[in-house]
């Protein structure tokens, strides 16, 4: 019992800060998240008239204009609740990862505690286990709260629905993996805290985007091709397309080349054409979520793997 607070004492102001990030995050993003029970005793209005048009009972009619209003207002603080919810977990790892490597190494403090320690690399994952832990707490709630927050704006399943891939559910949990591995490796190596926490951002944001675009290639590879009233909320539009009188399935540019300006100038189906859409399916999510969720964690693993070669091998101060 002694030997965790001694691990965790030389980071306790950050960890106090992640924890006031974590109260603001379960203010922010719960708040939002239990605004059907809320709103309707804010807006004064029954809550089962927030159900379906189908079975509102007639009595609501009675509060239509609050109903709007709110409404309107999760409508605009929704997407904003989300970003928020989601960016004090990232926030709290890369602070975490900056105490754990580039202050110790700025303020020389490696100097006395490496000299101690029976290795460079179990000293570092023995601080590193517990603050890992903290960061993944925080973000799978994080993750949580944005995927109920989502589904107050939505009429289809969370998880029937591509719409806010990454933005949601594990991949948070995942994102703040990949800041804490990406602040690691950064901090180690520089050193410093301000140059590393400006390198540690760019590149957690420069390597999420590149997790996303990877999974979204992927799901582009498997998409469907179907009329446009096939679509359902939460599919994945990919593009716009013609499908000849021989059943392929080509782009504007090409039908463009083959059929000229008159694609423009008179209704394609008097050319045989008929449009459909490429989309991906909404089913596809827990799919999706799997494969980017893995990539995060598989570049957070990295992130670490090469700090612990950078600590044992670099000289104890900045």
């Amino acid at each position: 019992m002694t030997r965790l607070p001694a691990i965790l004492r030389p980071n306790r102001l950050e960890i106090t800060g992640s924890v006031f990030l974590a109260i603001a995050m379960g203010v922010i993003g719960g708040g939002v998240a239990a605004s059907r029970v809320l709103g309707p005793l804010l807006g004064r209005f029954p809550s089962y008239c927030l159900g379906p048009e189908s079975v509102k009972p007639a009595d609501c009619d009675h509060f239509v204009g609050r109903i709007n209003d709110y409404e309107n207002v999760l409508s605009n603080i929704g997407p904003a609740a989300i970003a928020i919810t989601v960016a004090l977990p990232l926030i709290a790892a890369i602070v975490l990862g900056l105490a754990l490597t580039a202050r110790e190494l700025e303020q020389q403090t490696t100097v006395f505690a490496w000299s101690l320690a029976p290795s460079r690399r179990r000293w570092l994952l023995s601080r590193l286990g517990p603050l890992l832990l903290v960061v993944a707490a925080m973000c799978l709630v994080a993750g949580a709260l944005a995927d109920a927050i989502f589904g107050l704006q939505s009429t289809v399943d969370p998880w029937r629905s591509l719409d806010g891939l990454g933005t949601r559910g594990p991949p948070v949990a995942g994102m703040g993996a990949l800041a804490m591995g990406v602040t690691l490796f950064v901090g180690s190596l520089l050193g410093r805290q301000l140059p590393a926490l400006l390198a540690a951002v760019a590149l957690t944001a420069s390597a999420s985007a590149l997790a996303s675009g990877v999974t979204d290639r992927w799901l582009d590879q498997e998409s469907l091709i179907a009329p446009s009233d096939q679509l359902s909320e939460g599919d994945r539009f990919v593009a716009m397309l013609f499908l000849t009188p021989e059943g392929e399935a080509i782009g504007w540019e090409e039908a463009e080349r083959r059929y000229g300006t008159a694609i423009y100038e008179v209704d394609t189906q008097q050319l045989g054409l008929t449009q459909v859409f490429r989309y991906v399916p909404g089913e596809r999510y827990p799919t999706a979520v799997a494969r980017l969720t893995a990539i995060q964690l598989l570049v957070g693993a990295i992130g670490i793997g090469l700090a612990l070669v950078v600590v044992q091998r670099r000289r104890p101060w900045a």
